[in-house]
């Protein structure tokens, strides 16, 4: 990862304002990162980095999350049809075709779709995770 942008530091005279060009290779720790929480650090092509709403596809599908302890929780099921390398996650509603499956598929239990869906596996956007029974 290289995140290369303009920095402006405002120091407490009004008057001084320093600008640092700032190129990072690796990770980025960012200090008391509140004003950005439940949101992610992007950046455009001219490398001016803002902090934007999580989004679980090219869709622009927003959820939104709680914080409990440590951890940021999304409130709500994912509502997504595709893997994130845009590859489709066929939606299967018969019994038979469903126990004959090779691959990864979705279902709603009795094909009721206020229940929850039933593969995991790159739902999620990067950083993530679907909560599973497994310890």
């Amino acid at each position: 990862m290289k995140i290369s942008h303009f920095i402006y530091l405002l120091f407490i005279s009004p008057m001084l304002v320093f600008g640092q060009n700032v190129e990072v290779q690796g990770s980025l720790k960012i200090i008391d990162g509140t004003q950005g929480a439940d949101k992610v650090l992007t950046s455009n092509a001219d490398g001016l980095a803002s902090w934007q709403p999580v989004t679980a596809s090219n869709e622009s599908i927003y959820y939104q999350s709680v914080n409990i302890c440590c951890n940021s929780w999304m409130t709500e099921n994912l509502s997504v049809d595709h893997y994130r390398n845009g590859d489709p996650i066929p939606h299967v509603t018969d019994n038979e075709d469903w126990e004959n499956l090779t691959t990864g598929a979705y279902c709603y239990y009795m094909n009721d779709s206020s229940t929850h869906a039933a593969v995991c596996m790159g739902k999620c956007t990067i950083g993530m995770l679907l909560m599973t029974l497994e310890v």
